[in-house]
Protein backbone atom coordinates (compact mmCIF):
# COMPACT_ATOMS: atom_id res chain seq x y z
CA UNK A 1 0.00 0.00 0.00
CA UNK A 2 1.07 3.27 -0.65
CA UNK A 3 1.41 6.06 2.30
CA UNK A 4 -1.00 8.54 2.50
CA UNK A 5 -0.10 11.93 1.26
CA UNK A 6 2.08 13.98 3.56
CA UNK A 7 -0.26 16.73 5.54
CA UNK A 8 2.39 19.25 6.72
CA UNK A 9 1.83 22.51 5.79
CA UNK A 10 4.72 24.26 3.70
CA UNK A 11 7.96 25.80 5.42
CA UNK A 12 6.68 28.98 4.56
CA UNK A 13 3.18 28.77 5.79
CA UNK A 14 3.61 27.13 8.90
CA UNK A 15 6.23 29.88 9.77
CA UNK A 16 3.75 32.49 8.77
CA UNK A 17 1.22 30.61 11.04
CA UNK A 18 3.47 30.43 13.61
CA UNK A 19 4.43 34.37 13.66
CA UNK A 20 0.55 34.55 13.87
CA UNK A 21 0.19 32.23 16.73
CA UNK A 22 3.23 34.07 18.54
CA UNK A 23 1.51 37.80 17.54
CA UNK A 24 -1.50 36.93 19.14
CA UNK A 25 0.07 35.42 22.57
CA UNK A 26 2.19 38.25 22.46
CA UNK A 27 -0.69 41.07 22.25
CA UNK A 28 -3.01 38.89 24.83
CA UNK A 29 0.21 39.35 26.96
CA UNK A 30 0.41 42.73 26.92
CA UNK A 31 -3.04 43.14 27.45
CA UNK A 32 -3.03 40.70 30.51
CA UNK A 33 -0.13 42.80 32.45
CA UNK A 34 -1.33 46.35 31.22
CA UNK A 35 -5.04 45.42 31.86
CA UNK A 36 -6.72 48.63 34.50
CA UNK A 37 -8.21 45.91 36.10
CA UNK A 38 -7.04 42.46 37.96
CA UNK A 39 -7.05 39.58 35.62
CA UNK A 40 -6.35 35.90 37.01
CA UNK A 41 -6.12 32.39 35.87
CA UNK A 42 -7.81 29.83 38.35
CA UNK A 43 -7.15 25.84 37.69
CA UNK A 44 -10.29 23.75 37.90
CA UNK A 45 -9.29 23.56 41.89
CA UNK A 46 -9.49 26.87 42.25
CA UNK A 47 -5.99 27.72 42.70
CA UNK A 48 -4.48 30.96 41.04
CA UNK A 49 -2.28 30.05 38.02
CA UNK A 50 -1.18 33.20 36.60
CA UNK A 51 -2.41 37.30 38.21
CA UNK A 52 -1.95 40.43 36.41
CA UNK A 53 -0.36 43.41 38.62
CA UNK A 54 -3.06 44.80 38.79
CA UNK A 55 -5.09 42.30 40.71
CA UNK A 56 -1.95 41.91 42.94
CA UNK A 57 -1.85 45.50 43.59
CA UNK A 58 -6.31 45.73 44.20
CA UNK A 59 -5.06 42.55 46.98
CA UNK A 60 -1.90 44.24 48.27
CA UNK A 61 0.17 41.40 47.82
CA UNK A 62 3.44 39.90 45.73
CA UNK A 63 2.50 37.17 42.67
CA UNK A 64 4.34 34.65 45.04
CA UNK A 65 2.10 35.65 47.67
CA UNK A 66 -0.69 34.63 45.39
CA UNK A 67 -0.26 31.97 42.88
CA UNK A 68 -0.79 28.60 44.00
CA UNK A 69 -3.18 29.71 46.71
CA UNK A 70 -7.04 29.05 46.85
CA UNK A 71 -8.97 32.14 45.52
CA UNK A 72 -11.63 31.52 48.01
CA UNK A 73 -8.59 31.44 50.63
CA UNK A 74 -7.96 35.22 50.01
CA UNK A 75 -11.25 36.41 50.11
CA UNK A 76 -13.07 37.06 53.27
CA UNK A 77 -14.24 34.97 55.97
CA UNK A 78 -17.77 36.03 56.43
CA UNK A 79 -18.28 35.61 52.65
CA UNK A 80 -20.79 33.42 51.90
CA UNK A 81 -20.71 30.23 49.79
CA UNK A 82 -22.11 31.93 46.32
CA UNK A 83 -18.88 32.17 44.92
CA UNK A 84 -17.89 28.59 45.06
CA UNK A 85 -20.91 27.91 43.89
CA UNK A 86 -21.19 30.21 40.96
CA UNK A 87 -17.11 28.90 40.37
CA UNK A 88 -18.48 25.16 40.24
CA UNK A 89 -21.09 26.16 37.78
CA UNK A 90 -18.59 27.55 35.82
CA UNK A 91 -16.21 24.83 35.51
CA UNK A 92 -18.99 22.20 35.07
CA UNK A 93 -20.31 23.99 32.14
CA UNK A 94 -23.66 25.01 33.55
CA UNK A 95 -23.16 28.58 33.16
CA UNK A 96 -21.15 30.68 30.52
CA UNK A 97 -20.15 33.27 33.10
CA UNK A 98 -21.09 34.47 36.43
CA UNK A 99 -20.51 38.18 38.21
CA UNK A 100 -20.27 38.75 42.09
CA UNK A 101 -19.13 40.82 44.63
CA UNK A 102 -16.77 39.93 46.67
CA UNK A 103 -14.51 41.34 49.91
CA UNK A 104 -10.94 40.98 50.30
CA UNK A 105 -8.95 41.59 53.25
CA UNK A 106 -5.51 43.15 52.60
CA UNK A 107 -2.33 42.17 54.65
CA UNK A 108 -2.56 46.30 56.26
CA UNK A 109 -6.07 45.40 57.41
CA UNK A 110 -7.67 47.87 54.59
CA UNK A 111 -11.00 45.83 53.39
CA UNK A 112 -11.86 46.05 49.62
CA UNK A 113 -14.73 45.30 47.92
CA UNK A 114 -14.83 43.70 44.36
CA UNK A 115 -16.88 42.78 41.39
CA UNK A 116 -15.82 39.46 40.23
CA UNK A 117 -16.52 38.30 36.37
CA UNK A 118 -15.49 34.95 35.38
CA UNK A 119 -16.09 32.25 32.27
CA UNK A 120 -14.10 29.71 31.61
CA UNK A 121 -11.61 28.94 28.70
CA UNK A 122 -12.36 25.98 26.71
CA UNK A 123 -10.11 23.55 25.68
CA UNK A 124 -10.31 21.52 22.59
CA UNK A 125 -12.97 18.99 23.95
CA UNK A 126 -14.90 22.34 24.85
CA UNK A 127 -14.51 21.62 28.87
CA UNK A 128 -12.96 24.10 31.25
CA UNK A 129 -9.30 23.97 30.99
CA UNK A 130 -9.56 26.81 33.47
CA UNK A 131 -11.33 29.75 34.37
CA UNK A 132 -10.49 33.87 33.57
CA UNK A 133 -11.79 36.28 36.31
CA UNK A 134 -11.83 39.87 36.14
CA UNK A 135 -11.78 41.81 39.52
CA UNK A 136 -12.67 45.30 39.66
CA UNK A 137 -12.11 47.03 42.84
CA UNK A 138 -15.37 48.37 43.44
CA UNK A 139 -14.74 49.96 47.07
CA UNK A 140 -14.77 53.69 46.75
CA UNK A 141 -18.35 52.89 44.50
CA UNK A 142 -19.53 51.03 46.93
CA UNK A 143 -19.11 52.86 49.69
CA UNK A 144 -20.58 55.75 47.73
CA UNK A 145 -23.73 54.13 47.56
CA UNK A 146 -23.80 52.54 50.84
CA UNK A 147 -23.39 56.77 51.92
CA UNK A 148 -26.05 57.37 49.86
CA UNK A 149 -28.63 54.55 51.02
CA UNK A 150 -27.82 56.33 54.50
CA UNK A 151 -28.17 59.68 53.45
CA UNK A 152 -31.67 58.98 51.57
CA UNK A 153 -32.88 56.79 55.08
CA UNK A 154 -32.23 60.10 57.07
CA UNK A 155 -34.29 62.55 54.55
CA UNK A 156 -37.11 59.91 54.38
CA UNK A 157 -37.16 60.47 58.10
CA UNK A 158 -37.47 64.44 58.40
CA UNK A 159 -40.97 66.12 57.58
CA UNK A 160 -40.14 68.46 54.43
CA UNK A 161 -40.40 67.25 50.97
CA UNK A 162 -36.86 66.90 49.99
CA UNK A 163 -36.22 66.88 45.71
CA UNK A 164 -33.69 66.82 43.89
CA UNK A 165 -33.16 67.17 39.44
CA UNK A 166 -30.81 67.63 37.07
CA UNK A 167 -29.92 70.90 35.14
CA UNK A 168 -32.60 69.44 32.68
CA UNK A 169 -35.72 69.58 35.67
CA UNK A 170 -35.62 65.65 35.77
CA UNK A 171 -36.47 64.37 39.07
CA UNK A 172 -33.56 61.95 40.54
CA UNK A 173 -34.34 61.93 44.19
CA UNK A 174 -38.10 62.48 45.65
CA UNK A 175 -38.54 61.80 49.57
CA UNK A 176 -41.44 60.55 51.29
CA UNK A 177 -42.64 63.58 52.69
CA UNK A 178 -42.47 64.51 48.79
CA UNK A 179 -44.85 61.51 48.34
CA UNK A 180 -46.93 62.57 51.25
CA UNK A 181 -47.55 66.18 50.28
CA UNK A 182 -47.71 65.90 46.62
CA UNK A 183 -49.51 62.60 46.35
CA UNK A 184 -46.76 60.91 43.80
CA UNK A 185 -44.61 57.58 44.90
CA UNK A 186 -40.85 57.94 44.25
CA UNK A 187 -40.96 55.47 41.61
CA UNK A 188 -43.91 57.69 39.77
CA UNK A 189 -41.89 61.01 39.87
CA UNK A 190 -38.10 60.22 39.62
CA UNK A 191 -37.44 60.24 35.85
CA UNK A 192 -40.21 62.78 35.39
CA UNK A 193 -40.26 66.83 35.03
CA UNK A 194 -40.44 68.41 38.59
CA UNK A 195 -42.61 71.16 37.19
CA UNK A 196 -45.28 69.07 35.52
CA UNK A 197 -45.58 67.05 38.51
CA UNK A 198 -46.01 69.90 41.20
CA UNK A 199 -46.45 73.55 39.44
CA UNK A 200 -50.18 74.35 38.48
CA UNK A 201 -50.71 74.36 34.20
CA UNK A 202 -50.29 77.93 33.32
CA UNK A 203 -48.22 78.61 36.30
CA UNK A 204 -44.94 77.75 35.06
CA UNK A 205 -43.89 81.20 34.53
CA UNK A 206 -43.47 82.07 38.22
CA UNK A 207 -40.58 79.82 38.17
CA UNK A 208 -38.59 81.73 35.49
CA UNK A 209 -37.68 84.19 38.51
CA UNK A 210 -36.60 81.08 40.64
CA UNK A 211 -34.49 79.44 37.59
CA UNK A 212 -32.92 82.60 36.60
CA UNK A 213 -31.47 83.12 40.68
CA UNK A 214 -30.38 79.37 40.36
CA UNK A 215 -28.69 79.50 37.00
CA UNK A 216 -26.30 82.32 38.66
CA UNK A 217 -25.35 79.90 41.45
CA UNK A 218 -27.27 81.29 43.86
CA UNK A 219 -29.66 79.66 46.40
CA UNK A 220 -33.55 81.18 46.46
CA UNK A 221 -36.31 80.74 49.37
CA UNK A 222 -39.97 81.96 49.10
CA UNK A 223 -43.67 81.50 48.46
CA UNK A 224 -45.14 79.00 45.83
CA UNK A 225 -48.14 77.64 44.47
CA UNK A 226 -48.16 74.23 43.87
CA UNK A 227 -49.82 71.38 42.65
CA UNK A 228 -50.93 67.66 44.20
CA UNK A 229 -51.62 64.87 42.10
CA UNK A 230 -55.34 64.74 42.70
CA UNK A 231 -54.91 68.71 40.62
CA UNK A 232 -56.12 70.47 44.12
CA UNK A 233 -53.31 73.61 44.99
CA UNK A 234 -51.57 74.58 48.30
CA UNK A 235 -48.97 77.29 49.32
CA UNK A 236 -45.71 75.74 49.94
CA UNK A 237 -42.74 77.58 51.34
CA UNK A 238 -40.23 76.45 48.80
CA UNK A 239 -35.88 76.26 49.52
CA UNK A 240 -34.08 75.72 46.08
CA UNK A 241 -30.05 75.64 45.68
CA UNK A 242 -28.12 74.90 43.08
CA UNK A 243 -25.97 71.07 43.27
CA UNK A 244 -22.50 72.33 42.17
CA UNK A 245 -19.77 69.50 40.78
CA UNK A 246 -16.14 69.79 41.55
CA UNK A 247 -15.13 71.93 39.33
CA UNK A 248 -18.09 74.46 40.37
CA UNK A 249 -20.84 73.33 37.41
CA UNK A 250 -24.01 73.19 38.40
CA UNK A 251 -24.70 69.52 37.72
CA UNK A 252 -29.00 70.01 39.43
CA UNK A 253 -31.41 71.89 42.11
CA UNK A 254 -32.19 70.66 45.12
CA UNK A 255 -35.29 71.52 47.20
CA UNK A 256 -36.97 71.58 50.29
CA UNK A 257 -40.85 72.37 50.63
CA UNK A 258 -43.09 72.44 53.67
CA UNK A 259 -47.06 73.06 52.89
CA UNK A 260 -48.22 76.04 54.84
CA UNK A 261 -51.73 76.05 54.54
CA UNK A 262 -52.14 75.53 58.58
CA UNK A 263 -49.60 78.54 58.87
CA UNK A 264 -51.47 80.98 56.65
CA UNK A 265 -54.95 79.97 57.93
CA UNK A 266 -53.95 80.78 61.47
CA UNK A 267 -52.14 83.83 60.14
CA UNK A 268 -55.40 84.99 58.52
CA UNK A 269 -57.53 84.04 61.99
CA UNK A 270 -55.11 86.07 63.85
CA UNK A 271 -55.60 89.16 61.60
CA UNK A 272 -59.39 88.79 61.90
CA UNK A 273 -59.00 88.93 65.31
CA UNK A 274 -57.49 91.79 65.73
CA UNK A 275 -59.20 93.77 63.38
CA UNK A 276 -62.61 92.24 65.50
CA UNK A 277 -60.54 93.21 68.88
CA UNK A 278 -59.73 96.88 67.52
CA UNK A 279 -63.53 97.62 66.97
CA UNK A 280 -64.52 95.92 69.78
CA UNK A 281 -62.12 98.37 71.96
CA UNK A 282 -63.26 101.42 69.61
CA UNK A 283 -67.04 101.11 70.79
CA UNK A 284 -66.50 100.04 74.02
CA UNK A 285 -63.44 102.83 74.17
CA UNK A 286 -61.23 100.09 76.08
CA UNK A 287 -57.34 99.59 75.18
CA UNK A 288 -54.85 97.64 75.32
CA UNK A 289 -51.43 97.02 75.06
CA UNK A 290 -48.43 93.46 74.94
CA UNK A 291 -45.21 93.23 75.54
CA UNK A 292 -42.64 90.55 74.29
CA UNK A 293 -40.61 88.92 77.23
CA UNK A 294 -38.17 88.23 74.79
CA UNK A 295 -38.10 90.83 72.58
CA UNK A 296 -38.34 93.76 75.17
CA UNK A 297 -41.30 95.13 72.70
CA UNK A 298 -44.29 96.80 73.22
CA UNK A 299 -47.39 97.29 71.25
CA UNK A 300 -50.49 99.44 72.49
CA UNK A 301 -53.59 99.55 70.18
CA UNK A 302 -54.94 102.65 68.85
CA UNK A 303 -57.95 102.84 71.36
CA UNK A 304 -55.14 103.01 73.62
CA UNK A 305 -53.25 105.68 71.72
CA UNK A 306 -55.84 107.91 71.81
CA UNK A 307 -57.21 107.18 75.48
Amino acid sequence: MRNPPSQKLPVRERRRLEASILEVQERYRTMFEAAPIGVTHVDREGRFLRVNDRFCEILGRTPEEVLGRSAFELAHPDDGPVPLKLFHDVITGSRRTARYERRYLRPDGKLIRARVTISPMLDANGLAEYVIGLVEDVTEEVEAREKSRIQAGLLDCVDQAVMSTDVAGVVTYWNRAAEKMFGWSAEEAVGRDLLELTIPVGDAEEMNGVLSVLTTGESWSGELTLTRRDGTTFPAWITDAPLLAESGEIIGVVGLGADITEHKRNMNALRAHKVQLAEAQEITGVGSWTYNLETGEAEWSDALVRL
